[in-house]
C-alpha cells in the first residue's frame, strides 16, 4: 500500500530494484566474436572498487560547523533535515535509507543542519537530489502565508554538476525582502546524498553561499569513500555466463545475528531483561478491532524479548522467499491497521487510540501508536511498534508497558526504538539482493 505522500519513496523503491536487479542483455552479453570481453583475453581490465556500504562512525560531518573550539555531535536519529520542505514536500521523510548520520548547531537566531543519507543506488541519490532542484519551480519558487512569502532559487554547485544544486531561499514581508537567507547545499556522490540548511544575513546572498560551500568542503571531499572508481588491473576477467540468482540459503537468518545489540544488558528487576534470541513460529501477535492479524507463511524467524518492570520490549525477525512475500506481510498489516483506529473499550473499561504512519528506516517503515484510555480518558499506558522491511526481511519491534506509551506525538519514542535497533537494523541488508 502506497499513500500519495510516499510518491518519492515509492518511486525510490523502483529506482533500488532496477539497480539491485540490472543484468546484462543477452546480445550484449554475447558480444562480437573478437570481442575482447567475450574471450576474456584483453590485456588490460578494469575493476570497481567497491563503495563503502555505511557511514564510517568517524566521518567529518561537522567539519566547518560552529567555532573552533566547539565539538557538534552526531546522531543516526533525530529529525535532521526531515523538516526542509519545499512546495509542501519534504524530499528527505520516507526515504528507505540504508544508513543515516545528523548535526545540528542551531540556536537562538542561528540555524545550521547537515544530513548524509545513504541510499540503495547511486541513482537514488542522484534522484531525491533532482527532487530539490525540481521543486521550486512546482510553486513558482515561491509559497507563503498571510503577509509572509518565501522565495526559493535555484544555483548550479562548486561540488558538480547536476543534481547537484544550492537553494537560495529569502523572505518576503509584506512585499518588502528579509534580512536574512537560508543557503542550501545537495551533494549526491554515489549512493550517498549530503544536504546542508544554513541560516544567516549577508550583505550579499554571494557571500553566504561562498562561506557555506567552504565550510562544507571538508565533508564533501570525504564523500569520496561512497563513490565507484574504476582501477585498470592486469588480471583477465570473465564475462560472467548467467545473471546471479536469489538462493533459498538467502533467507536464513545466522545465529549471530544481533537482535540484542543496543538493549541494556540486565533489568533491575531480578531474573528478567534479556531473552533469547531464539528460533521461534511466534510472531508478534496484533488483536486488531476483535480480529487477530494471521501471519503468513515465513521462511526463518528469531525472536528476542527484554523485560523488567512495567517495562516490555520485543523484537521478532522475520524472513520471506521472496522481497515480495516480505513486502506483502507489510502491506497487509499495515491496511487492518489503519482500518481500526480506535478500539472499542472492553470489559475492564480500556480502549485504543491507535495512529499508523510511515518512518525513514530501511527499505520502508512503519510505526504503530496506541494510547490506552479509561473510561474514555487519557492513561499512562499504552505501546508502540515499529515494522521495518529491508529486501525479504522484516523486523518488529515492539514496546510495551510505561515504556511502550507514545508520549506528545509519539516521534522521540519512535527514535528511540530505532536508535536502539540501528545495528539490527544495518545488518538486515544481508537479506538484499545486492547484500552488505
Amino acid at each position: 500500500m502506497r499513500s500519495p505522500a510516499r510518491l518519492l519513496p515509492a518511486v525510490l523503491a523502483c529506482t533500488f530494484a532496477l539497480a539491485a536487479c540490472g543484468s546484462q542483455s543477452s546480445g550484449d552479453a554475447s558480444g562480437g566474436s573478437g570481442s575482447a570481453a567475450a574471450d576474456g583475453t584483453s590485456e588490460q581490465e578494469t575493476a570497481t572498487t567497491l563503495p563503502t556500504t555505511g557511514i564510517p562512525d568517524d566521518f567529518p560531518l561537522t567539519a566547518g560547523m560552529g567555532g573552533p573550539a566547539d565539538s557538534v555531535p552526531t546522531s543516526r536519529t533525530g529529525t535532521g533535515l526531515r523538516d526542509l520542505e519545499l512546495c509542501g514536500t519534504s524530499p528527505l521523510r520516507g526515504l528507505g535509507t540504508r544508513d543515516r548520520m545528523v548535526a545540528d548547531n542551531s540556536g537562538g537566531e542561528s540555524a545550521d543542519t547537515r544530513e548524509l543519507v545513504l541510499l540503495g543506488s547511486p541513482d537514488a541519490a542522484a534522484l531525491v537530489a533532482q527532487a530539490f532542484a525540481d521543486l521550486p519551480s512546482t510553486c513558482d519558487g515561491s509559497a507563503g502565508t498571510g503577509g509572509m512569502a518565501t522565495t526559493t532559487e535555484v544555483r548550479g554547485s562548486t561540488f558538480g554538476e547536476a543534481p547537484a544544486a544550492v537553494l537560495v531561499q529569502g523572505y518576503v514581508f509584506d512585499g518588502d525582502p528579509g534580512p536574512g537567507h537560508l543557503v542550501v547545499h545537495v551533494v549526491p556522490v554515489g549512493s550517498a546524498l549530503l544536504v546542508t540548511r544554513t541560516y544567516g544575513e549577508w550583505p550579499e546572498v554571494a557571500e553566504g553561499v561562498d562561506q557555506t560551500t567552504e565550510g562544507v568542503a571538508e565533508t564533501v571531499e570525504a564523500m569520496d569513500v561512497f563513490a565507484e572508481t574504476e582501477t585498470p588491473t592486469e588480471t583477465p576477467t570473465e564475462t560472467p555466463t548467467e545473471t546471479p540468482t536469489e538462493t533459498a540459503s538467502s533467507s536464513a537468518i545466522p545465529d549471530d545475528f544481533p537482535m540484542l545489540a543496543g538493549w541494556p544488558r540486565s533489568s533491575e528487576a531480578d531474573g528478567e531483561g534479556r531473552v533469547g534470541p531464539t528460533r521461534s513460529d511466534e510472531a508478534v501477535r496484533f488483536t486488531i478491532c476483535g480480529e487477530t492479524w494471521v501471519d503468513p507463511p515465513h521462511a526463518d524467524r528469531l525472536r528476542a524479548q527484554w523485560d523488567s518492570a512495567e517495562d516490555y520490549r520485543t523484537r521478532v525477525l522475520t524472513t520471506y522467499a521472496d522481497e515480495a512475500g516480505a513486502e506483502e506481510m507489510v502491506d497487509g498489516l499495515v491496511a487492518q491497521l489503519q482500518s481500526c483506529p480506535t478500539e472499542p473499550p472492553g470489559d475492564d473499561r480500556f480502549g485504543t487510540e491507535r495512529e499508523v504512519r510511515p518512518v525513514a528506516l530501511g527499505d520502508e517503515a512503519w510505526a504503530i501508536l496506541e494510547r490506552d484510555t479509561f473510561d474514555g480518558g487519557p492513561s499512562a499506558f499504552g505501546g508502540t511498534t515499529v515494522v521495518v522491511r529491508v529486501g525479504r526481511a522484516v523486523l518488529v519491534l515492539a514496546h510495551g508497558g510505561h515504556a511502550g506509551h507514545p508520549g506528545g506525538d509519539g516521534q522521540q519514542q519512535v527514535e528511540a526504538m530505532g536508535s536502539q535497533a540501528a545495528t539490527s537494523i544495518a545488518k538486515m541488508c544481508q537479506f538484499t539482493k545486492t547484500g552488505c
